[in-house]
């Protein structure tokens, strides 16, 4: 009697092993970035940080000038996150900014600054 509630708890554990690897295995897919992509330093949530490197990756696909980029990306983040969004975009540049919330990346070598002032 005992070996058989023995039996099905382990069973009932190894599936619910399997289970729960299973979904570390997802979740870790889930928070897989590009390689080609570095977040130098944040304060935005995952969410937001997700949402502006595909909306990145989005403008520097769509646009080769970097101007073009920096107002595809400010314009779009306006939109989802409301008005005061900042952005810099190049391959060489320093910066001092004061934000609310900020994300510093690179970016396919290219170096993005998205920020939310005041």
């Amino acid at each position: 009697m005992f070996q058989l509630h023995r039996k099905r708890f382990s069973v009932r554990r190894n599936a619910s092993k399997r289970w729960r690897a299973a979904q570390i295995k997802e979740e870790e897919k889930e928070k897989e970035w590009d390689p080609n992509l570095v977040i130098k330093t944040t304060n935005m949530c995952e969410e937001m940080q997700r949402q502006a490197l595909e909306v990145a990756h989005s403008a520097l696909t769509a646009n080769n000038v970097e101007n073009k980029v920096a107002s595809q990306i400010k314009t779009q983040f306006d939109e989802l996150h409301g008005t005061t969004w900042h952005c810099i975009v190049g391959r060489n540049f320093g910066s001092h900014v004061s934000f609310e919330l900020y994300i510093h990346f690179l970016l396919e070598k290219i170096s993005i600054i998205l920020f939310k002032c005041g």
